[in-house]
């Protein structure tokens, strides 16, 4: 079986004081949050990113997983990493930067381009 997700950033508002447990015995706790569009949504955040230090206010990383209810109901379940929002880097941020290089052997995977740690 095969699972769609999407990955996104959005604000983190806040978080709920209670904490629940999912069936797998993972504590988490309900929290809104407002997505790049400006909706206020509710999501889930796992005690143990939580643990990590959460702040309202600041962008994390969330994922998003559609999916159909016991109704057939279209629904969308979130969960909202501590992992917060950065840039990537380009070769331009190291300008003025000394690097050591060095050559490196990357395992492929068979009849592609992709790396197999990816």
């Amino acid at each position: 079986m095969t699972q769609t997700e999407f990955r996104f950033n959005a604000t983190l508002i806040s978080v709920s004081d209670n904490i629940l447990e999912n069936s797998n015995g993972t504590e988490f706790r309900i929290c809104s949050i407002k997505l790049p569009n400006g909706k206020v949504v509710s999501g889930r955040v796992y005690e143990k990113n939580l643990s990590h230090g959460m702040t309202p206010g600041t962008d994390y990383l969330c994922t998003a997983r559609p999916y159909a209810d016991t109704n057939g109901v279209e629904q969308v379940d979130i969960t909202v990493s501590h992992l917060t929002q950065a840039p990537r880097a380009s070769m331009s941020d190291f300008d003025g930067i000394t690097l050591d290089a060095r050559e490196v052997e990357v395992p492929v995977k068979e009849g592609t381009l992709v790396p197999e740690t990816i």
